[in-house]
């Protein structure tokens, strides 16, 4: 086993019933926009649980800390933050390092 230490960051979301649209519209721009401005966000994930209404997660994952110190300071940021927690009741965010990876080819 590895450990390779990849930097993530995570979100958990309860969004209210009736703005799960307007919340992925959310979420799709902040992924775009962080995408586009820091290049050390290699990849985003929204993930729904299908078993609890409204429960949502995000991943990114990001080469170094320093660019995810960066993207949280950027007052842009704060912005799309502020537009998706007035879709939920409740906000959690996470800075997670990946222990190990397995996967198929």
């Amino acid at each position: 086993m590895s450990y390779d230490h990849v930097p993530y960051t995570s979100g958990s979301f309860s969004v209210r019933h009736g703005e799960e649209g307007a919340f992925i519209a959310a979420v799709q721009d902040v992924a775009e926009w962080t995408m586009l401005h820091y290049p050390a966000a290699r990849e985003v994930t929204l993930l729904r649980d299908p078993s609890r209404t409204g429960r949502f997660f995000t991943f990114i994952r990001w080469d170094d800390e320093e660019s995810i110190e960066a993207w949280r300071a950027d007052a842009e940021f704060g912005s799309y933050m502020t537009e998706l927690r007035d879709h939920c009741d409740a906000v959690e965010v996470f800075t997670l390092q990946r222990v190990c990876h397995y996967s198929r080819g």
